[in-house]
């Protein structure tokens, strides 16, 4: 019986000794079980040690009855502390099937994320009650302890039979359709051939020298998603103010010059420039694009805004422009560690909301002194920990870059690490009046 007593906990007695009985019954139901809940979930601490003894049978592979059941918690020393003999052959009367194992454990879990919501709420209120704590840190302190209540056992052990339910139905729907819904298109089509996309969970790094034209490729990434593609994307700036960002999409979709979207000239701008920067505003505002250009954030702050956003509407690619200026959650002072474990939280934010992330960041000053200027993995600043923690590894390079002979607008994208696909180089063209690359045979009109 669920209990109304407000001084109690959440927590369901009955559907605890449902799912215990039903692994007496069933013992194959713990295949099932085991994805949904721990010993660890279970209120009484009988059941939860009945649960572990289970477990741990489960694991062996030992045949699980009442009488190895008794034996197992008597090694343990746990079988009178769970009522002896007797308490276990009352879970066996507890249900007469074991075909709503699954349901039970349900519930079983579904009160213990009570239980970890209200110990989160007392996390909450001792954090904003100490007001030594700066209240930036106490707020994501706050969203931290939310969100680490998590429930998604996804994660987790999982059976072939499970994981291939998930599979097929995955693979239909990507059959089903051309548009997948766990792929974001960068819109540079030989790029997008060579890639197939940027697929969800995975984290892609976009790397290039000071004013190579990153966050012009992720700008471009973005605007094609949520114009072409009806995406949602969240992008994180820790340079540029929302007015630079703006002012170059804007440009992006109108062919105005950026130096002209400044504030400084507007006034330069004809009556058809003023209507086509308002028809491109009206269209940019009802995309799903979302924009924080909070300076200095750490992946925690990522994952925290990102959480509001994802809950409300859904996210699909979270770009984050770039990572060799953000805080680490627990910085060490030692640059190599520090950048390792923002990539590598990064990553771990990615996919935990099931996106497609694009981390962009530096490379280093090696490249400028070799004859050849093409960059290679090890131009990476501090590459060891982020190159270890992308799935794929991106360079941006112009040779105008560095010969002013060389043609302008020739630009390249290599792919020097792809887990899944083979590596090389794509051609692209770069516009220097609107700050973008485009397809080097076909630009794409937003």
């Amino acid at each position: 019986m669920d209990t109304i007593d407000p001084s109690l906990p959440p927590h369901n007695l009955e559907a605890e000794q449902a799912a215990l009985g039903s692994l007496l019954i069933d013992p194959d139901a713990m295949l099932d079980v085991a994805e949904i809940v721990t010993a660890a979930d279970f209120y009484r601490p009988a059941h939860r040690w009945t649960f572990a003894a289970m477990s741990a049978m489960h694991a062996r592979q030992a045949p699980l009855d009442v009488l190895a059941l008794a034996e197992e918690l008597t090694r343990a020393g746990k079988l009178e502390a769970v009522g002896g003999l007797p308490a276990l052959l009352e879970l066996t009367n507890a249900v007469p099937t074991s075909i709503n194992a699954d349901h039970y454990a349900r519930i079983v879990a579904e009160k213990a994320q009570r239980r970890r919501l209200i110990a989160a709420a007392g996390q909450i209120a001792r954090a904003a009650y100490d007001e030594t704590i700066p209240i930036d840190d106490a707020r994501a302190a706050a969203e931290a302890a939310v969100m680490a209540v998590g429930g998604d056992t996804s994660d987790g052990p999982q059976s072939a039979r499970r994981a291939l339910s998930d599979y097929i139905e995955d693979f239909l729907a990507d059959v089903a359709s051309p548009q997948t819904p766990r792929v974001v298109a960068t819109g540079l089509v030989d790029l997008d051939r060579f890639l197939g996309g940027l697929e969800a969970p995975h984290q892609y790094i976009l790397a290039g020298r000071t004013s190579m034209g990153k966050s012009a490729l992720a700008l471009g990434i973005a605007l094609h998603a949520v114009m072409r593609q009806n995406k949602r994307v969240m992008l994180f700036s820790l340079e540029m103010s929302r007015e630079q960002i703006l002012n170059r999409l804007i440009a992006m979709m109108t062919g105005i010059a950026t130096e002209r979207l400044k504030a400084a000239r507007r006034h330069e701008l004809g009556p058809a420039e003023q209507a086509r920067v308002m028809e491109a505003s009206g269209r940019l505002s009802d995309s799903g694009l979302y924009l924080d250009t909070t300076a200095g954030i750490r992946p925690a702050d990522v994952r925290n805004r990102a959480a509001r956003i994802h809950a409300a509407h859904g996210l699909d690619l979270i770009i984050v422009d770039h990572l060799h200026i953000m805080r680490a959650n627990a910085p060490t002072g030692k640059p190599v560690q520090d950048l390792g474990s923002i990539a590598l939280d990064l990553a771990d934010v990615y996919k935990g909301f099931n996106v497609a992330g694009l981390t962009l960041a530096q490379l280093n000053r090696g490249i400028d002194a070799r004859a050849i200027k093409q960059p290679v993995l090890s131009d990476l600043r501090e590459s060891g920990q982020i190159e270890e923690n992308a799935h794929t590894v991106l360079f941006i390079n112009r040779p105008a870059y560095y010969d002013a002979t060389a043609d302008e607008t020739a630009a390249q994208v290599i792919i020097a690490k792809n887990r899944d696909g083979q590596t090389g180089a794509v051609n692209i063209h770069w516009n220097p009046g609107r700050a973008m690359y485009v397809n080097a045979a076909r630009p794409i009109n937003l």
